[in-house]
């Protein structure tokens, strides 16, 4: 008899499919596919898979090999390096999000939601406003400002960050999903924060997957219409410039053609997962497609490469008339 086999990966139901997580990644498998690695979980040979679940041996080896290829199982895979979208994870962010997500479940569900409505319609006049008295935010002049209110203004857009990506955290906790690590990543060249939330795909609610996706560019509308506010109150620069740096986080976060929030939202809403990888098929995409969705992915990768290569070249002009 053959020797038992450890697994060292976690199946999760969902309704008719299975979500397999295997350190941080995750696949999606049919059920047939999800009995059987089930039975590989338990810790059944292959010659044992096949007699309980009534199949050759052959076609067991066969599905664990196609998995082994797949990462699911086997040697770990090393995800490829991309230099346009590097990451550099830091500390594991788990615990921590539990923690907050925790306190908002002690708080009475109708207080919750009085406080949502609250913020979206303060949200909903601060974006009015700025959309109004816009020209007034842009025509301040950066250079004009005392050393040490850089200091601040900088030291504002890192608290910044860090609420925009704990409300991920917190909200995908919330609803039931895991979080990951908090760290960096260059996308296309420009340094940012990230926080992994793949463990949204837990959630089996698609809507509740697309909240928490936007639940950073929602903390940066909120953060803009009080600051908006208080600009028009007071009058003071740097407010004004907070305002105009959390409406470019949320225009740069909301494009679906980069791994932002724009992204993630588009991949969920359509329920395709591994977007960006699938739709490098590209052309094959649309010529090859046998539905509507397969083609949307085809189409998708040809406007994703165009604005890679947009940007990228926007970026060595910008350098070269810098240089010049």
């Amino acid at each position: 008899m053959e020797e038992r086999i450890i697994a060292d990966f976690e199946l999760i139901r969902q309704d008719d499919l299975y979500l397999v997580e295997r350190k941080g990644r995750y696949f999606k498998v049919g059920l047939l596919e999800g009995e059987l690695l089930s039975k590989r979980l338990e810790g059944y040979s292959d010659e044992e898979i096949a007699c309980k679940m009534k199949m050759t041996k052959e076609d067991v080896e066969r599905f664990f090999e196609e998995a082994e290829k797949a990462g699911i199982i086997g040697a770990e895979k090393k995800e490829k390096k991309n230099i346009l979208f590097y990451k550099i994870p830091l500390i594991e962010a788990d615990r921590f999000m539990k923690m907050l997500s925790d306190c908002l479940r002690r708080i009475d569900s109708r207080v919750l939601k009085f406080m949502f409505a609250f913020t979206t319609l303060i949200m909903m006049a601060g974006i009015a406003d700025t959309i109004v008295n816009y020209k007034s935010i842009t025509e301040i002049e950066v250079i004009s400002l005392p050393a040490y209110q850089y200091a601040v203004l900088y030291a504002m857009f890192v608290l910044t960050i860090v609420i925009h990506e704990t409300s991920h955290g917190v909200t995908c906790r919330y609803f039931g999903g895991k979080v990951g690590k908090i760290g960096f990543i260059l996308l296309l060249f420009q340094p940012a924060f990230y926080c992994d939330i793949s463990g949204v795909r837990r959630i089996k609610s698609r809507k509740k997957q697309v909240l928490t996706s936007f639940a950073g560019i929602y903390s940066n509308l909120f953060l803009m219409s009080i600051s908006m506010f208080a600009f028009q109150m007071t009058g003071h620069k740097i407010l004004g410039l907070f305002v105009l740096g959390n409406a470019s986080i949320v225009l740069y976060n909301i494009i679906p053609l980069v791994k932002l929030d724009g992204y993630w939202m588009l991949s969920f809403a359509t329920d395709i997962t591994n977007l960006y990888d699938k739709s490098r098929k590209g052309v094959r995409m649309i010529i090859d497609g046998k539905n509507f969705k397969e083609r949307f992915i085809g189409v998708y990768g040809i406007v994703t490469y165009g604005f890679i290569i947009m940007a990228i070249g926007s970026l060595f002009y910008s350098f070269i008339t810098a240089l010049v």
